[in-house]
């Protein structure tokens, strides 16, 4: 019986990844809308962390999940570049 249960919460960590992938959404019409600079940053960035947060669980605190060989070199670049899109966006917003 507990196996079962362990099988089906397994996979569902990954729903997470839709309030992520929805503002991504929600970014990309505004940016469409707009054609604001600020807005298709955002949207990359959310649609980057959905991506990871969609592969990887997010609530898992084991020192393993934490370490970049676990993670991997690729994932570990993508949510560098988010970080780095987030952190232009807002600089964008305080300018303008």
């Amino acid at each position: 019986m507990s196996d079962i249960t362990k099988k089906s919460n397994k996979k569902l960590y990954r729903l997470w990844a839709l309030p992520l992938l929805a503002l991504g959404v929600r970014f990309f019409v505004e940016a469409i809308h707009d054609g604001s600079v600020r807005s298709v940053l955002f949207c990359i960035s959310a649609f980057l962390i959905g991506a990871y947060a969609f592969r990887h669980n997010l609530f898992d605190s084991s020192p393993e999940a934490f370490d970049p060989k676990h993670i991997g070199p690729r994932w570990v670049a993508v949510l560098v570049i988010a970080a780095v899109l987030l952190f232009s966006a807002g600089i964008i917003k305080l300018l303008a």
